[in-house]
């Protein structure tokens, strides 16, 4: 049995514990014994534990990018600004 198709499977919502079994040729006794196996449970929590460090990782890059944006838009003479640039930094003002 391929553990990092039947975790992948196991994670994507669109797929039933029935639909499961038959994708990986599991009974259920078989699925729930394999979910519960040392290795699969381990790969769960390293695969939680990576999740939320990118996330982190990530939302950190987003707002640096986000802030830089800002710092651009901010220092940008209105003057003979376009309609639409005046309402990015109208809107960018308001949030």
């Amino acid at each position: 049995m391929d553990n990092d198709q039947l975790l992948e499977d196991y994670l994507d919502p669109e797929l039933s514990e029935l639909r499961l079994c038959e994708r990986h040729s599991l009974t259920l006794a078989q699925l729930r014994e394999a979910i519960n196996a040392p290795e699969f449970t381990k790969a769960l929590n390293d695969l939680e534990t990576i999740r939320q460090q990118r996330a982190a990782h990530l939302a950190s890059q987003a707002a640096r990018s986000a802030l830089a944006r800002l710092a651009e838009i901010t220092n940008t003479p209105l003057d003979h600004a376009s309609a639409s640039l005046i309402e990015t930094v109208r809107k960018a003002a308001a949030a």
